[in-house]
C-alpha cells in the first residue's frame, strides 16, 4: 500500500497542502495511506469514499476527515465528472487547534463526517480563495494565513461538533428546550441564572445533566451561544467591540476578548476585520 508523506505534500503559506481532485472515469484511485490528517469536501458529483472498508457515498457539501491512521480511496459514482477538495495538515498542527479549543481530540471522532449548510460551503469557498490566492511569504503573512486555516477547520469541524453535540435527542425534554432559548438575546444576557430559571431545576442537577448529555457545563454553554451571537453583530453590525459585549451578556470587555479569543482563535477585532475581506 501507497504512504504519503506530509514533508512531500507541497504547501500553501498556511502551512497546509490544499488542491483540488478530480474524478474523469469510474475507477477506483489507489489505495492509500499517509503521516497527515486530510480533509475532503465534494464540490461536485457523487463520490465513493472508501475508508477502512468502510463504504460511504458523498455529495457536493460533504465532507470528511482522513486521519493518519486511515487507509482509503476514492471513486467516481455519478454521470457527471466528480471534484473534491483536498486539505492535508499535519497532526501537530490539528493537535494545536484542539489544545487552543480546550476539546479533547477523542471526541471528534463522531463528528469527523458531515454536511456544510450552502451558507457554510459559500464561507468555505471565500476561505480557500483567501488560502490559496497569495504566493507571498513573509513570516507575517504566514501567521496570518495559518489563523485563517484554524477558522475554516473551525467552521467545518469544531461548529460541526458543537452544533450536533447540542441537538442531542437523549437529554430531557426540559434541558432541550433550555438549550434552544439561549439564542434569545435575552437569556444571553441574564447569564447563568437566566439559563437555571428556564431550566427549572437546581444547578447541580442541571450541571449533571449538560455533562451528561453535552459534555460542557451550563457556563460553557453560554459562552458558546454567547460567542456566535456576538460574531454575527460583528459581521452585521457597526456596534463598537464594548457595545457587542454588552449585547452578548459580557460586563467586562476584557473578559469577552479573552473568550472571544478562545473560541475562535482571533480577537473580536481582528475576526471582524478579517470577515470584511471575505464577504466584501
Amino acid at each position: 500500500m501507497k504512504q504519503l508523506r506530509f514533508e512531500d505534500v507541497p504547501k500553501q503559506p498556511c502551512g497546509a497542502g490544499i488542491i483540488e481532485t478530480v474524478l474523469d472515469n469510474d475507477k477506483k484511485t489507489q489505495l492509500h495511506t499517509h503521516d497527515f490528517f486530510e480533509l475532503f469536501i465534494v464540490k461536485q458529483g457523487c463520490v465513493l469514499h472508501i475508508n477502512n472498508e468502510d463504504e460511504t457515498c458523498m455529495q457536493r457539501g460533504d465532507f470528511s476527515v482522513v486521519k493518519d491512521t486511515d487507509s482509503h480511496c476514492f471513486q467516481k459514482i455519478s454521470a457527471e465528472r466528480a471534484a473534491f477538495v483536498n486539505i492535508s495538515f499535519s497532526a501537530a498542527f490539528f493537535q494545536e487547534l484542539l489544545k487552543e479549543k480546550g476539546i479533547d481530540e477523542a471526541k471528534m471522532f463522531p463528528y469527523f463526517t458531515g454536511k456544510l449548510s450552502p451558507s457554510q460551503l459559500a464561507a468555505t469557498e471565500e476561505y480557500l480563495n483567501l488560502l490559496t490566492g497569495s504566493a507571498e511569504r513573509s513570516e507575517q503573512h504566514k501567521l496570518r494565513q495559518k489563523e485563517l486555516l484554524k477558522s475554516l477547520l473551525q467552521l467545518i469541524l469544531l461548529d460541526n461538533m458543537l452544533t450536533e453535540g447540542r441537538l442531542s435527542k437523549d437529554a430531557p425534554l426540559w434541558l432541550q428546550q433550555a438549550i434552544g432559548a439561549l439564542r434569545r438575546p435575552d437569556i444571553l444576557q441574564g447569564g447563568l441564572k437566566s439559563f437555571i430559571y428556564l431550566c427549572g431545576h437546581s444547578q447541580e442537577h442541571v450541571t449533571r445533566q449538560t455533562r451528561r448529555y453535552y459534555h460542557q457545563t451550563p457556563s460553557e454553554l453560554i459562552n458558546y451561544y454567547r460567542i456566535q451571537y456576538s460574531q454575527e453583530l460583528l459581521l452585521n453590525t457597526d456596534l463598537s467591540i464594548l457595545e457587542v459585549s454588552m449585547c452578548s451578556g459580557y460586563e467586562s470587555v476584557s473578559y469577552f476578548n479573552r473568550i472571544f479569543l478562545q473560541y475562535t482563535g482571533v480577537s473580536p477585532r481582528t475576526y471582524r476585520n478579517s470577515m470584511k475581506l471575505i464577504y466584501q
